[in-house]
């Protein structure tokens, strides 16, 4: 939670189904033995190549004051998720299903989600588990220049652009996935790291993820030889 000014805002992030997280925690033990919470596992980047699954995300966000009454914004977002191998590593395409929102129970129309919709991201990883890059959203950029107005479009494109949004790409998946990757973890383990997060109208704060090591989980990948966890962020 942070204080501003005039409001508290709490965000809470779920993601369900085959989780990213999930997929790519492969742990470097062989299958077949039960494992107990105090065993320790270490994490290795290792995606399930030739991949599709439906990831579920929600994200709530709540606003209040002393003068005014609660404001509570839940968006749900379905999207599917192909992981391929690529020359350095892997591609991770992402399309949007579907994408929602509703304010204090109400439907709320939201253009920024219906143009995300519309879109697909490709995430470069390299082999190791750093993020490279992210492409696809030159598309977003251009069905905000056909919806938007010449002013407001340049106005826009001075706080938001490709380069904010692919940084902010990148220290999110670092602090979900990167900054596991070689880490010596038990089931029950919360694992904390920050996420440098830039705000829409210049500036940068640093917001701290808490992850997890929730129970083990099975993998839904080919190779049955690896045993992966349940990560909760």
């Amino acid at each position: 939670m942070r204080n501003v000014r005039w409001a508290k805002m709490k965000m809470v992030m779920e993601k369900r189904g085959y989780a990213i997280a999930i997929l790519i925690a492969a742990l470097c033990l062989p299958a077949g033995p039960s494992y107990s919470k105090g065993s320790n596992v270490k994490f290795q980047f290792n995606p399930p190549p030739d991949f599709t699954y439906v990831e579920s995300a929600t994200v709530t966000k709540i606003r209040s004051s002393k003068s005014s009454p609660e404001i509570k914004d839940v968006a749900r977002i379905r999207a599917k998720v192909t992981i391929t191998e690529s020359p350095r590593g892997y591609y991770q395409a992402v399309k949007t299903l579907s994408a929602e929102m509703t304010r204090n129970g109400r439907p709320v129309a939201v253009p920024m989600l219906d143009m995300m919709s519309s879109i697909e991201l490709t995430y470069d990883i390299d082999r190791e588990g750093p993020l490279q890059d992210v492409y696809g959203y030159d598309a977003l950029f251009e069905n905000f220049r056909k919806a938007l107005s010449p002013p407001a479009f340049e106005a826009l494109s001075a706080v938001l652009n490709q380069e904010v949004l692919v940084k902010k790409e990148k220290a999110d998946w670092n602090a979900r996935i990167g900054s596991f990757v070689g880490r010596k973890v038990k089931i029950g383990d919360i694992l904390l790291a920050n996420e440098p997060y830039t705000l829409p109208t210049g500036g940068e704060i640093t917001l701290q993820r808490a992850t997890q090591v929730r129970d083990w989980a099975p993998c839904h990948a080919k190779d049955k030889s690896k045993n992966c966890v349940l990560l909760a962020f």
